[in-house]
C-alpha cells in the first residue's frame, strides 16, 4: 500500500477526491502510467470497492480519476476532457462487469462496453452529453455529463488536467471535489 500510495504522490498534477462531507470509505484505485512509467491517470474510489472481483458492484460508489494534461507526442495522442470520460466510462463498465459469467464472456462483455464507451466520449459534444457545474478546489467547473444503465459518468477540467467522474447511488450534483490527501486512502 505504501508503494501504490509513493506513485500516487509522486504524480506531477493534482489529484483529486470528495471533500470530508464524505464519511464513507476511501481507497486507492488504479495508477496508469504512459510508456516512459510518468503517472498520467490516477483514481480514487469513495465507498465499498468490488475487491478482487469476488463481489457484486457497489451500491454507493464514486469514482474520481485525475487526468496529467499530457500533449500529443509520438504515436499517442494527448489527453482531453473524452480522455477523462472514457476512462470513467471504462471504470464504471469493469464495477458493472457481470460475475455469474464466465471469465472469458465477461471480458468479452467489458471489451464490447469499452468499445461503446469510447464512442460515447468521442462524442462530448452531442445531445446525449448535459452539462452541469461542480466545485473542484471551492471553484465552479463544468463538467459533461450523463446517466448510462451502470450508473453516471462525467468529465471536466481541472486547472492542470482533467477530471473523470463516475459513480451509482450518489447524487453527481451533491459531490465536492478537492485536491486529496492521499493520507485518507487506503
Amino acid at each position: 500500500m505504501r508503494a501504490l500510495r509513493r506513485q500516487f504522490a509522486a504524480a506531477d498534477f493534482a489529484m483529486y477526491g470528495l471533500d470530508g462531507s464524505w464519511r464513507g470509505p476511501r481507497w486507492l484505485g488504479r495508477l496508469r502510467t504512459d510508456p516512459d512509467g510518468t503517472p498520467l491517470i490516477g483514481e480514487l474510489g469513495h465507498g465499498n470497492s468490488r475487491e478482487h472481483q469476488l463481489q457484486p458492484a457497489p451500491s454507493h460508489v464514486v469514482g474520481v480519476l485525475s487526468v496529467r494534461d499530457a500533449p500529443p507526442r509520438l504515436e499517442l495522442e494527448g489527453t482531453s476532457v473524452g480522455t477523462a470520460a472514457f476512462a470513467a466510462a471504462e471504470c464504471l463498465v469493469q464495477l458493472a462487469a457481470p460475475l455469474h459469467l464466465e471469465a472469458d464472456i465477461r471480458e468479452t462483455w467489458v471489451d464490447q462496453q469499452a468499445d461503446l464507451a469510447f464512442e460515447l466520449a468521442s462524442e462530448l459534444d452531442a445531445d446525449r452529453w448535459s452539462t452541469i457545474e461542480l466545485p473542484v478546489d471551492a471553484e465552479p467547473a463544468k463538467f459533461r455529463c450523463r446517466d448510462t444503465g451502470y450508473g453516471w459518468i462525467a468529465a471536466g477540467e481541472s486547472q492542470d488536467g482533467f477530471i473523470g467522474l463516475y459513480g451509482r447511488g450518489v447524487e453527481l450534483d451533491s459531490l465536492v471535489l478537492v485536491t486529496a490527501d492521499l493520507q485518507t486512502y487506503s
